[in-house]
């Protein structure tokens, strides 16, 4: 009994004890986690044993897949190790909350997968001073329909475990309770529209376990996003600072740097109705949105190879793309330093009107707009729409345009009737020189006839009309 006070006070002020010493004699004087009497245990020598069969379902943890001690105080809260499987624990405190320990921590119950489970008991100390105690919350990286465990007490067998589910929000979805015996039994919460956090609250409850969790996430809706609509490559460059833009005060209003503002566009398809999001919901790498708009920018890729970036070009599709426009300087900070030509894929995740989870992504390429990039601006005239070459032409022409500002830009084709033949451009573009080519058809690919033709660019409140001759 006093070798164990002496371990005891040892480990108190930090003081280690290395296996096989005379400290670390295994002993069964031990209850629920904590030595009672006799000397300090070792840490269990043979690896965890595998169980027998895998429950169906998405994640199952039963916690065997290390060693693990079989006092409280030989280890810490669990809390990140399962982020890998998309689950998170926390207890009441900082340092507080259920612990891992194997089964010759001698908690006396029955049922669960060994040897390893998460242990409470409010009496006992962690390594780091925390407690062993409860409500335990689990947090799910993302939305789960269902989630389960098996829970059990010998010394608070009788008492009643309480736990709860709620989704995003915050607002409880499901619960329930149970009375704890010696043997695990089963307890599990639902929800079609998703579950954050899996709360088990213990008032009135110290010394209990908890093993085989699993759960299920709700099935996720991938959905077509289009950063910076219809512009390939989908580049990407932050406004410059006070200090760069005192600098350029002599220049002309047209030549300032870049938008604010980031647009992402949802893109509706016949497959998927745009206005059914959940416009709340919407997150860009985790930022919300500061405003949305309804228009037909663009059209899905009849293909997105997976783990490739690709964007797409292609005009309106006849169906209603929700277009969401984000701050462009603080989504860039968040997401830490950049380096010229760099390739990021961004996430935009969201939840259908039927609260089904739905996510999306796109590559942005990083292009640093300096002052140096700038002052060459004032030389070129702010917008400009350059003459066709070859004009006349016979099977291909190009057009060449040059942009002050980011911002979206159309180019149209007409005949000598001003009716539309095509449209060349209908974008989000930025800032610089451009070209376009022609190929002498219409937008539904049909060779038109020879002639005088005009075309027309529209970009920033500001439009120019120039003729080309098509000769065959």
């Amino acid at each position: 009994m006093r070798k164990a006070i002496v371990v005891t006070l040892l480990l108190t002020f930090g003081i280690a004890v290395a296996p096989g010493s005379a400290f670390a004699q295994t002993t069964d004087a031990v209850e629920n986690g904590v030595v009672v009497t006799g000397d300090l245990p070792d840490w269990p020598t043979s690896r965890p044993r595998a169980i027998d069969a895998v429950p169906n379902s998405d994640v199952f943890i039963n916690f065997d897949d290390t060693v693990r001690p079989c006092l409280f105080v030989q280890t810490v809260a669990l809390r990140n190790e399962y982020a890998g499987q998309e689950v998170r624990f926390m207890g009441p405190g900082g340092k507080d909350g259920g612990a891992v320990l194997d089964d010759c921590g001698n908690f006396h119950v029955n049922g669960y997968s060994q040897p390893n489970f998460l242990a409470f008991n409010c009496n006992a100390f962690l390594s780091d001073s925390g407690v062993p105690r409860g409500p335990e919350v689990l947090m799910f990286s993302r939305p789960v329909r269902r989630a389960s465990a098996l829970v059990g007490s010998n010394t608070d067998a009788g008492k009643t475990l309480h736990f709860i589910a709620r989704n995003s929000s915050g607002v409880a979805v499901d619960s329930g309770s149970i009375v704890l015996s010696a043997n695990l039994q089963p307890i599990e919460v639902q929800s079609n529209g998703g579950i954050s956090t899996f709360v088990i609250d213990l008032a009135g409850v110290c010394v209990w376990v908890l093993d085989d969790l699993s759960f299920d996430f709700l099935p996720t809706l991938t959905i077509d996003i289009d950063i910076l609509p219809r512009a390939c490559p989908n580049l990407i460059s932050p406004p410059l600072r006070e200090m760069d833009l005192v600098s350029l005060r002599p220049m002309s209003a047209r030549a300032m740097p870049p938008l604010p503002a980031l647009p992402v566009a949802v893109l509706g398809s016949e497959n998927f109705d745009a206005h059914c999001l959940d416009s709340g919901s919407i997150r860009l790498e985790g930022m919300a949105p500061f405003k949305y708009e309804y228009r037909d920018i663009a059209r899905p890729l009849v293909s997105r190879e997976s783990g490739k970036c690709e964007c797409t070009d292609r005009g309106p599709d006849g169906y209603d793309d929700m277009v969401f426009y984000f701050d462009r300087a603080k989504l860039m900070e968040m997401l830490g330093p950049w380096n010229e030509g760099e390739v990021r894929t961004l996430a935009l995740t969201a939840r259908t009107c039927t609260q089904m989870p739905a996510v999306g992504q796109d590559c942005v390429v990083y292009k640093h707009l300096g002052v140096r990039n700038l002052a060459g601006a004032e030389a070129m005239a702010p917008f400009g729409l350059g003459t066709n070459i070859p004009n006349p032409f016979n099977a291909a022409t190009t057009i060449t345009y040059s942009l002050a500002d980011d911002g979206p830009v159309r180019l149209d084709v007409f005949d000598v009737l001003g009716r539309r033949v095509t449209t060349l451009v209908d974008r989000f573009e930025s800032a610089g020189p451009h070209e376009v080519s022609w190929t002498g058809r219409d937008e539904r690919g049909q060779t038109v006839a020879s002639g005088m033709y005009f075309y027309r660019l529209i970009a920033g409140g500001t439009s120019d009309t120039k003729k080309m001759v098509l000769l065959k």
